[in-house]
Order: structure tokens, then sequence, then C-alpha cells
């Protein structure tokens, strides 16, 4: 009904010919009928929680470095029972809206890497657009308002751009499957984190999903746990195909970050970006074993490191590891920890 309501509510205060509204009225109206059984078992899932409600860039302020959020809805106990995904998706289209598109997928990136939920991008799309005629419907309700002509026009010109973010939002973008390919302390992490923000690319990171998967917290070594043991290793790569699966279906370019070290590990995500129709890249990831080593070390001590590799686990790792095949190095594009982030190779790669 809120839906709905948006757009009675803008087209009765600033409809005209030339409107979308009809467009993005039958686009929502279908994306509801096709993503009810998914919404329905979010909410059975506990998906549907006591939210901020009114999570757009008005209502965030940074105090001393840091963002804090403020003044959530109060006064209407179904608008802040939602979706966890459609109080994310109101900061993520408000920052697109603001031309901010690298924090909105940074922020984004977080967000799942911290939740796991990235089975909510299947309703990103949906939300980001709801949020977007909430705003325009905010601007219309302000431009029946005693305004001056310069206030006048600059309500017009946010209705109006509002209205183009939600038009844009409903086109899909052509997702796509980035693998790394390297030893721990090969950059495969640094590397991964940089493309999100300036490409529209979600992180998948097995340090983080073994973990998850473990029910222990990513920053605690869970080596003596049976992490790495070979089960759940198998069954590690099956969760990073999933949820691979998840970001290339709602238009996002997934970036797994593992070491996929053995072939048939990369074989099965090279099958999976073929079944979706996806471009499938490797990021290899090279350093001398001497980097490697000091690296580990390095890395050890950092308080937000997830990673469990040793120098043992380094020492394992050279003695499994299985070459990039001639077909893998066609689709490959190395990278060195002292190398800066190959944004444009990957653009031209993947425009193909």
């Amino acid at each position: 009904a809120p839906m709905q309501d948006n757009f009675d509510q803008i087209s009765a205060l600033a409809g005209s010919p030339h409107s979308p509204l009809a467009g993005l009225r039958s686009w929502t109206q279908e994306q509801y009928a096709r993503l009810t059984v998914t919404l329905r078992q979010r909410k059975t899932s506990g998906h549907v929680r006591e939210c901020h409600g009114d999570l757009h860039l008005g209502n965030v302020a940074l105090i001393d470095g840091e963002p804090v959020v403020f003044d959530a809805i109060e006064f209407n106990p179904g608008l802040r029972w939602i979706d966890t995904v459609n109080d994310v998706a109101f900061l993520t289209m408000d920052l697109h809206h603001g031309g901010r598109a690298a924090l909105a997928y940074g922020f984004l990136d977080h967000y799942l890497q911290a939740t796991g939920d990235y089975e909510g991008l299947a309703v990103l799309r949906f939300y980001e657009v709801y949020r977007a005629m909430v705003r325009a419907k905010i601007a219309a309700i302000r431009g029946q308002q005693e305004l001056s002509v310069q206030e006048r026009r600059m309500v017009e010109i946010e209705l109006a751009s509002y209205l183009a973010l939600a038009e844009r939002l409903t086109v899909m973008r052509r997702g796509a499957l980035i693998i790394t390919y390297g030893l721990s302390g090969s950059g495969k992490s640094f590397h991964s984190a940089a493309l999100t923000g300036p490409l529209p690319a979600l992180c998948v990171r097995s340090d983080v999903e073994r973990k998850r998967l473990l029910g222990v917290d990513a920053r605690e070594d869970a080596t003596a746990r049976g992490a790495y043991s070979p089960d759940l290793t198998r069954r590690t790569y099956a969760r990073l195909a999933e949820l691979a699966r998840s970001v290339i279906e709602a238009g996002y370019i997934a970036v797994v970050d593992a070491t996929f070290l053995h072939a048939a590990q990369r074989a099965k995500f090279s099958d999976l970006a073929a079944d979706l129709q996806a471009p499938f890249l490797i990021l290899d990831c090279d350093a001398p074993i001497e980097v490697l080593r000091q690296r580990i070390l390095k890395r050890r001590n950092q308080p937000d490191n997830v990673s469990d590799a040793d120098l043992l686990v380094l020492e394992r790792q050279l003695t499994m590891r299985e070459p990039l095949s001639d077909a893998e190095i066609h689709c490959a594009i190395t990278v060195r920890p002292d190398s800066d982030p190959p944004i444009a190779a990957l653009r031209q790669r993947l425009a193909r």
C-alpha cells in the first residue's frame, strides 16, 4: 500500500502527460508480483525487523569522524518494522542520487560482509525504486507550499531527479564474475576490496564466509576448530558460489576473494559464469615468496585481520598450487601487492 500511495500522491500533486509515473508504477507492480514469495520468505526468516525507517542522507551526520544516524521513525511502527534491505536501500539510493555511487557500493559491500545477507540483493532494486519514489513524493508535497520562484524551481528539479533515478534503477545491469588466484599474502583481499567503489562490485571473501559457516567471529582464529579441513573447504567454496550467484543475478560484479589454488575450484566458478551468461575474469595475484612471508608475518598482528594463514599454511599452499591453464591465462589479469588496482583493464575486459 505505501508504494501505491506514493504514485497516487505524486500523480495528484505533480502529474503531467510526460511523467514517467505510469511506467514506474507498472514496473513496481510487476516486481512485487515476481518477488512476493521472496518477500514472504524474508519475513519468515527474520529479515523484517525494527529498523531506522528513514535512513536517507539528511538523517546521517559525521561527528568526530564517525557517522551518526538520527531521527528514526517513531510515530508509525509500520514504517519502522521493515525488511532490513528496505532500510539499506534508502541510503544506497540517496548516495546514488547524490552522485556518490562509489560510497553506495562501498557501504553495501561492508553491510553484506557484516551480515552475510547476500540473498537480500534480490529485493534491493525493488526497494531502491520505492525509496526514490518516497523522496519524490516529499518533493511533490513541498511543491504545494508557499515558495519563492527560485525555491519552486529547486523543488521541481529535485522531484525530476528522483524520478529519473527511479527510472535508471529499473534498468538491470549485466553482472560479472571475478575470482582471485594466489597464495596467502599475495594481495588478493587488497585488490578485491579496491574494486568496490570504482566498479559496481561486491566482495565475497572465503576467510569471512568460512568462519560464518562455523559460527565464529571473522577476526577469531578458527584453525583449531577445523576451519581448514577438506570438508569445510568444500562447503566454503560451495557457499561462495551461492553468494556469487546472488550478486551476479542482482546485476553486480561478484569478486570472490579466495586462493582458488585448484583447477577444479576455478572450473566450477567458470561454469557458474557461463550458466549466468556473465563475463568471467581471474585476478592473478603474484608476489615473490619472500614478500609473501613478510606480508603474512606483518598481517598476523593487525587487529582487523580475518585471515588465519601463517607460514606453515603458505608452505602447504606452495606444494598444492595448480597453475593456470592456457585458457585461464587468457581471461586473467596479473597484479602484484604493490601495483595499482587494475580498474581500467577490468573495465575494458568486462565491456567486451
